[in-house]
């Protein structure tokens, strides 16, 4: 739309109004935009591994600076850890010392197979026994953990914890 002089052919001073007709668009462009980008990142889950304990502390992986639970025991080694940063799941696997067992369940309390709930992600590495939601072998002994609020299974020196 041109505009001759300082008064456009509609009648509006020149840059008035047709700057304000212009802003609620922008602002919905803005909108759009910033909504595609969340969408984009929503979902999308990180993989990390530690050789010890020590490694992920080093890297700040640990509660308070990191997604891991607050019962993994200082002799954790071989730890796989995935986690969801939009929904806070976490899938975790990593052997232990026998000697550490009962620290490891202190906070957590034994719940029957059929009271576990299937975690939401998948990792390659977590085993096929705990992914179909059935629960039902002697395998492993199931706990819930409300400190860190999942589910933990163990078997002989090796544990997998899952946040929902």
């Amino acid at each position: 739309m041109g505009c001759n002089g300082s008064v456009c052919p509609d009648g509006k001073a020149h840059g008035a109004g047709h700057l304000r007709e212009v802003k609620p668009l922008a602002h919905a462009l803005a909108i759009l935009l910033l909504l595609i980008s969340a969408a984009c990142t929503f979902g999308q889950t990180e993989e990390l591994q530690f050789n010890t304990y020590d490694d992920a502390k080093k890297a700040g992986a640990l509660l308070g600076g990191g997604y891991f639970p607050t019962l993994l025991p200082k002799s954790a080694a071989s730890i796989n850890e995935m986690h969801n940063a939009s929904t806070y799941q976490i899938l975790m696997k990593f052997k232990f010392s026998e000697a550490e067992r009962e620290e490891v369940i202190k906070n957590c309390h034994q719940v029957a197979g059929a009271n576990v709930i299937s975690p939401g992600l998948k990792a390659s590495w977590w085993p096929n026994d705990l992914r179909d939601g059935s629960f039902a072998t002697t395998w492993y002994v199931y706990y819930y953990c409300p400190i860190d609020e999942g589910f933990l299974a163990l078997a002989k020196d090796e544990a997998y914890f899952w946040r929902l």
